[in-house]
């Protein structure tokens, strides 16, 4: 279940249309700094299915989120 909007963000689960997203995410090594560092293109595509097997399977995942106000894709949630 995706967590609810807040009034900054709102979050959504992942799709098969979300490669450039996941990519944007899990290639990127600020991002990833502390959890691995960055990924190949095909790990994050990998990583991709696993979170959506993932909502599947448990009703959670790494949701992505975006600004409300834009509708910009955010990496992390707080202010650049």
């Amino acid at each position: 279940m995706t967590p609810p909007s807040s009034a900054r963000l709102i979050f959504r689960s992942w799709t098969d249309n979300d490669t450039a997203l996941a990519e944007a995410l899990w290639c990127d090594l600020e991002v990833t700094h502390y959890f691995g560092g960055a990924m190949t293109r095909e790990q994050a595509r990998d990583r991709l299915e696993i979170e959506r097997e993932r909502e599947n399977r448990f009703g959670v995942q790494y949701w992505p989120m975006f600004l409300r106000e834009t509708g910009e894709y955010r990496k992390r949630c707080c202010p650049d």
